[in-house]
């Protein structure tokens, strides 16, 4: 998860959202390939809700919990802000 999250804040990173747009792929069809949640694939879906990292994502978020706070009720983009930052 940190390998990832460096990759995202230099730029470094492929998700569908990227990839397809140089594809002209449109929008809606971008779906995650990794998982069943029939959802774009961007930045936060494979941060935060992409079924295939759960186990990483959990263990990550665990070990940074103390770090932030109320890290359970942050949105989505509040959290992602925060891990930037981190």
């Amino acid at each position: 998860m940190r390998r990832t999250l460096i990759k995202l804040r230099i730029g470094f990173h492929n998700p569908r959202v990227e990839t397809g747009r140089y594809d002209k792929i449109p929008l809606n069809e971008q779906i995650c390939p990794l998982c069943t949640a029939n959802t774009i694939e961007d930045e936060t879906h494979l941060l935060l809700d992409c079924q295939r990292y759960f186990s990483i994502r959990y263990i990550f978020l665990s070990k940074i919990e103390t770090r932030i706070d109320d890290i359970q009720k942050l949105s989505h983009q509040n959290l992602i802000s925060q891990l930037i930052e981190f």
